[in-house]
């Protein structure tokens, strides 16, 4: 069974009766060729928005769903506005508009209405993505976040709440604090600012070497190609996928098909069966492909700089 992230496969286990056994953990792969550093975003964006070119800019990409927890990212924006009126802040996603009414009320009651961009479902995620001074998030649920991989790729430095695999992701390259705790949040962007542009450039670009090194689409791909070749042997496939010319995924999974197939021909496959029901997919799962769960606290990456909570709520 693969699993994108470790709390997904724990999920599986803990609600669903899952083996343990037969686990493979591969996590998503990121574009390095599509999500890249670059001026021109981040001067074509300010101009965008009609700010002067050393603006900073903390953003958050993501649909409006309660749990992405836009209200714990508003509040540390107030709290952080109150400290230095000069930052602004992007929202981008589904329902993220100035049609969204709540959205609207909660920024001013927050106080950031006169520094908040909402720019709503864009299709230009890198271009946005690559003119941030600081990316994050604000969830209190995750699973393996993409646009935090997205932005470590354009060397983007990271600050995350410590949900899912979020902090796994961001790794010592960022900061990760504890989920809908709004000064934490606001503490963490603090401390990246004070760091100056060049603290942040040199966070940025071990973000885009951890993406690069773990999470890159060839990196990704080598993992896969690895499980298949131990399913092929494990399956008496009479040629590897170490010893045969490079394919791809589809003709792979077609050979351990057709092996477990001969295989069948003359013994009873088993299959081991969950001790709970199969449940289908819950239609609140998140769109960028992670599955809707609650938080799991992971282990802390080695080196890696967390903000305690100064206000839990």
């Amino acid at each position: 069974m693969i699993n994108n992230s470790l709390s997904s496969a724990r999920l599986h286990e803990r609600s669903l009766g899952y083996s343990n056994d037969r686990w493979a953990i591969l996590p998503n792969g990121f574009e390095l060729e599509k999500f890249v550093p670059s001026e021109r975003a981040r001067q074509d964006l300010r101009a965008e928005l009609r700010l002067p070119p050393d603006s900073l800019l903390i953003g958050l990409i993501g649909r409006y769903h309660p749990m992405k927890d836009h209200s714990n990212f508003l509040k540390a924006a107030g709290i952080l506005g109150r400290r230095d009126p000069s930052v602004h802040f992007v929202l981008a996603g589904a329902g993220v508009d100035s049609a969204n009414v709540e959205l609207r009320e909660l920024a001013k009651a927050f106080g950031v209405a006169d520094c908040l961009h909402l720019l709503g479902a864009r299709t230009d995620a890198p271009y946005i993505t690559a003119a941030l001074d600081i990316a994050g998030s604000a969830s209190y649920s995750e699973a393996f976040p993409n646009v935090i991989g997205e932005a470590m790729s354009c060397g983007v430095p990271c600050v995350v709440t410590d949900v899912g695999d979020s902090a796994w992701l961001v790794g010592d390259t960022g900061f990760f604090v504890t989920p809908r705790d709004s000064n934490a949040l606001a503490d963490a962007w603090t401390e990246l600012i004070n760091r100056g542009e060049q603290g942040r450039q040199t966070l940025g670009t071990a973000a885009r070497s951890r993406i690069a090194g773990m999470f890159s689409i060839a990196s990704v791909a080598a993992q896969y190609a690895r499980l298949y070749d131990q399913v092929l042997k494990r399956h008496g496939a009479r040629k590897t996928a170490a010893r045969c010319p490079p394919r791809s995924a589809i003709s792979l999974f077609r050979e351990v098909e057709f092996c477990h197939e001969d295989r069948s021909s003359t013994h009873q496959t088993r299959r081991r069966r969950p001790s709970h029901p199969i449940r289908h997919a819950d239609p609140r799962d998140d769109q960028d492909g992670q599955s809707v769960h609650t938080s799991h606290r992971q282990p802390r990456p080695s080196g890696s700089r967390h903000v305690l909570s100064t206000s839990p709520e």
